[in-house]
């Protein structure tokens, strides 16, 4: 009794239909062999096998190492991995998970590959690998999962050939494209490298020969190796031609327009973009013109005529813009103008410095700065003549302070050594010069408020402090100044004033008087008229007497004018 658990199996249709029944019936047994089995028949079938596998092994490995050209065929510009061979790859296992990992694996690289063939030779022969995939899916139905995953490792492996055929026509394609193309244009190399150009040709026929019979790596070689020699044609060919237009450009820098004008002509008949002929063929109409003004310049240079040299420059620069000698020459004669007038605005500015125009020479430097900004010696002659005006500055400061001090105009002379030390003039002269006027104004100052002090005090009657401020103010005084009239009047007041005076003092013998000023006495009893010196002054006279109203008055000692007799006497009694 059949299990009911297991699936029922599928019949299956032989390949043959030749071993099918009538009908896709049963398949029809095998006739009979006469007398069972013939041994000599196996033996014949073994080897008409043999004879075939080795018949097949020389075509397939020997017969193609003996073809022409094949030793020789290169390998592929980029080798593509070899698949694994198939005596490393492990055994099938048969396990259910692995033939459909294996058929999932086929089915992708399948997919990718069918779009990579399209439009290829090669397309065709995923027909024939589809056959591993359907013998894989009739194992898988069978449960032979050794036998599915054996299939489609078989067509993994075709479909990874396949991909590297491919992959060698899309590089012999792609390379016979772009050398066709790079052909298209080879004037230049075809005037210059007509050899290199076909040698190029050649190498694209026989690449165009191994891809039509399939040789896609040797096709990719000799397409590359023919772009390589295009490549270095085309570098030789501009190379001389470059050539030519530098034969072009010696020809105009010699003045032959003739040699110029064919140089020019050749390279723009074949290379009509080249600037650099372009501007040679053009300054070829005029390089003569152009070589006539340069050698009127030089004369005019020479003979000293620099406006009319630049003139004449100016004149064949304009007429050549690329004229490198024109333009250099125009620079040149417009340095030497401008040194020129340079020249002639410092001796005009040192002219007027001599005449002690330093205003006039000032704005002269800054009108030469404001038309050459670019010359850097203005810049240093104004440094310069800023410090010569400031030197110029001091000189004339210092003269008016000497002729200050010659007029003894103490407070101007020292206003001007101040003002020069405020601008950091620190000149010794300037230095000396103003603490010498500042002693001189110090000493005026004292001898001024002494005289004042000896005034006041002559005023109030204190002669002999009036005559020792006089004194401290003829110490003080200077040399050069002389007394005023009432300052030689007050010494001549103040000289009588300086001897002592007899006083006369009358008492009644029993008065205590004593006086206070310039010269004192103590209390004492007086005779009744006793005559005494005194310096001239003011005095304060007391007399007292015991039970005595005291007695106390002023007295003014004059030395012109010296004073009667002086009574003191306390008389009123003490209430």
């Amino acid at each position: 009794m059949a299990d009911s658990g297991q699936p029922r199996r599928r019949r299956l249709v032989p390949w043959n239909p030749e071993e099918a029944g009538p009908e896709g019936g049963a398949p029809r047994p095998p006739p009979p062999s006469p007398g069972g089995r013939s041994p000599l028949k196996w033996v014949l079938l073994a080897v008409a096998a043999l004879v075939l596998a080795v018949l097949v092994w020389r075509v397939v490995v020997v017969l193609p190492e003996f073809l022409p050209d094949r030793a020789q065929e290169e390998a592929p510009a980029d080798p593509v991995p070899q698949p694994v061979p198939p005596d490393v790859e492990p055994p099938p296992t048969g396990d259910r998970s692995d033939a459909r990992a294996a058929r999932d694996h086929a089915r992708a690289l399948r997919d990718a590959v069918r779009l990579e063939a399209a439009g290829s030779p090669q397309e065709g022969t995923l027909l024939d690998i589809e056959r591993h995939f359907v013998r894989a899916e009739r194992a898988e139905e069978r449960r032979a999962y050794a036998e599915a995953q054996s299939e489609y490792r078989r067509a993994v492996r075709e479909l990874e050939e396949l991909r590297r055929g491919v992959a060698a026509w899309r590089a012999a394609r792609d390379g016979i494209d772009a050398l066709e193309e790079n052909l298209r244009d080879v004037r230049l190399v075809d005037a210059f490298e007509a050899d290199a150009l076909r040698e190029v040709r050649e190498g694209l026929s026989r690449a165009r020969a191994a891809m039509e019979i399939g040789r896609y790596g040797e096709a990719a070689n000799l397409a590359k190796s023919a772009a390589a020699r295009l490549a270095e044609a085309r570098q030789s060919a501009r190379g001389r031609l470059e050539a030519e237009v530098a034969r072009g450009q010696r020809a105009l820098a010699e003045g032959d327009a003739a040699a110029a004008v064919e140089a020019f002509d050749r390279v723009l008949d074949l290379d009509p973009a080249n600037e650099a002929a372009g501007i040679g063929r053009q300054r070829a109409d005029t390089i003569e013109e152009v070589n006539a003004r340069m050698r009127e310049g030089r004369r005019l240079e020479n003979a000293g005529d620099l406006r009319g040299a630049l003139a004449a420059y100016a004149g064949a620069a304009d007429l050549d813009e690329y004229a490198v000698d024109a333009r250099q020459a125009v620079s040149r004669v417009r340095r030497a103008l401008r040194d020129q007038a340079v020249e002639d605005g410092f001796r005009e500015v040192s002219r007027l410095i001599k005449a002690d125009r330093w205003d006039e020479a000032e704005q002269r430097l800054r009108d030469l700065r404001a038309e050459y900004p670019e010359d850097n010696r203005i810049a240093r002659r104004m440094e310069a003549f800023a410090e010569e005006r400031r030197l110029n500055r001091v000189r004339v400061a210092l003269i008016a302070a000497r002729e200050a001090e010659s007029a003894r105009e103490w407070e101007r002379a020292r206003s001007i050594y101040r003002d020069l030390i405020d601008t950091r003039v620190d000149r010794p002269e300037v230095i000396e010069g103003y603490e010498r006027t500042g002693r001189v104004l110090r000493a005026k100052q004292a001898f001024a408020i002494n005289i004042r002090i000896a005034r006041d005090a002559a005023d109030r009657g204190d002669y002999q402090d009036a005559i020792t401020r006089f004194n401290a103010a003829m110490e003080r005084k200077p040399d050069y100044v002389d007394l005023t009239p009432e300052q030689e009047q007050l010494q001549r007041f103040l000289e009588q004033q300086s001897r002592p005076v007899p006083v006369t003092f009358v008492s009644d013998g029993r008065t205590l008087v004593s006086y206070v000023g310039p010269m004192n006495r103590s209390p004492a009893v007086m005779e009744r008229e006793e005559t005494v010196e005194l310096l001239p002054g003011r005095y304060r006279v007391r007399g007292s007497r015991s039970r005595y109203r005291p007695v106390e008055f002023e007295l003014l000692v004059r030395g012109d004018e010296p004073p009667g007799p002086v009574r003191v006497v306390a008389h009123e009694r003490d209430r």
